[in-house]
């Protein structure tokens, strides 16, 4: 076990309570701590995210080598109930991670992540907006702070 203490001060947040050796946690741990550097900051924290949301409480304290793709088929499944587009967002950063581990974790010989399907469609749009919701948008559109950004939105 990792106490909350050891663990690097910034992960603290996503491991508050630290985290056992060997777990999903510990490779997620160590993959933002040596792996996250290489990731573009956004990335970074959307995989943090995800990870402190979806990941750790659910397979946080699952050993490592024993997290099968029938578990994480079922949590994607799960997910995708209440949040389609998180699905494909979990499967990236737990697949990312395990990459991560199969070429730096002893022992560690497949991403069970590999070969899982997201059969969520993508991106697809249930409403537009409004004339009226448009219309809201372009009056506070002079107001912003950045006026080329302004304009790109107008063209959008």
């Amino acid at each position: 076990m990792i106490p909350a203490e050891q663990v690097p001060e910034s992960l603290r947040k996503l491991f508050p309570r630290g985290y056992a050796s060997g777990s999903v946690s510990a490779l997620l741990a160590e993959y933002f701590q040596h792996h996250g550097s290489h990731l573009a900051p956004k990335t970074l924290r959307g995989y943090k995210e995800t990870a402190a949301k979806h990941l750790i409480p659910r397979f946080g304290f699952v050993p490592l080598r024993s997290l099968t793709a029938q578990e994480i088929r079922q949590a994607l499944s799960e997910i995708s109930q209440a949040a389609p587009q998180m699905a494909r967002q979990v499967k990236k950063a737990l697949s990312t991670a395990f990459e991560y581990a199969v070429a730096h974790v002893p022992g560690v010989a497949a991403n069970p992540c590999a070969g899982i399907k997201i059969t969520v469609p993508r991106g697809r749009r249930d409403r537009w907006l409004t004339d009226e919701e448009i219309g809201s948008v372009l009056e506070v559109l002079p107001k912003l702070s950045d006026p080329k950004a302004a304009d790109a939105y107008k063209l959008m």
